[in-house]
């Protein structure tokens, strides 16, 4: 990825997942354990989707939701125990960082992903210092999507829009940073893919 294309941003927000780390084989793992834990044996994998919330991407890989409460809660208790762990952050990924830090541009985080283990990552990676805020679908009880965190975000730490952007992977991601009228780079496999203006 160029840094260079960052350029015309001081402000520059990140999605966590698949945008600056690997982590849906970790995920994945500890789905799986949390799925037997609770006698689940015939999921479709392979409709996984890394990015909406948790709930919501269980709803997408089963029809019986009966159980999805205590397989939500066997996942947490094995991803944030250790699960976390077999997250993997790109070198490229870091590198990007360490040249954004360096020419002074101020970095966050909005992620879907929950704040205690959104924590143990950055910390789990040494990589915390790089970012002056970080918002999780968890930091506040009203805000559950990335629309309103990233808006939140704009209010409070008062950011110009123009000087602003959010590097994301889904198209939920562009949608969220286009309706706060602000400029989205899409990422796809750790690559830059394109940028849309939100002019």
């Amino acid at each position: 990825m160029e840094p260079e294309f960052f350029n015309n941003y001081k402000h520059i927000i990140f999605d966590l997942d698949g945008t600056l780390i690997d982590s849906k084989e970790s995920i994945l793992n500890s789905l799986k354990i949390a799925f037997e834990m609770n006698n689940f044996y015939n999921i479709d994998y392979s409709k996984f989707k890394l990015g909406p919330p948790l709930k919501e991407a269980l709803g997408l890989m089963t029809n019986d939701l009966s159980e999805i409460d205590a397989i939500i809660e066997a996942f947490k208790a094995n991803y944030d125990k250790d699960g976390y762990k077999k997250t993997i952050f790109p070198d490229k990924m870091r590198n990007l960082l360490d040249t954004l830090f360096l020419e002074k541009k101020i970095l966050y985080i909005v992620t879907n992903k929950r704040k205690l283990v959104t924590n143990k990552i950055l910390e789990y990676f040494n990589i915390v210092h790089y970012f002056n805020e970080v918002y999780s679908i968890d930091t506040f009880s009203s805000h559950k999507n990335k629309t309103d965190l990233i808006k939140k975000m704009i209010i409070e730490k008062v950011l110009d829009e123009k000087n602003t952007v959010y590097v994301g992977d889904t198209d939920l991601d562009k949608k969220a940073s286009l309706k706060n009228n602000i400029d989205f780079i899409f990422i796809e496999q750790f690559r830059l893919i394109s940028l849309y203006s939100a002019c």
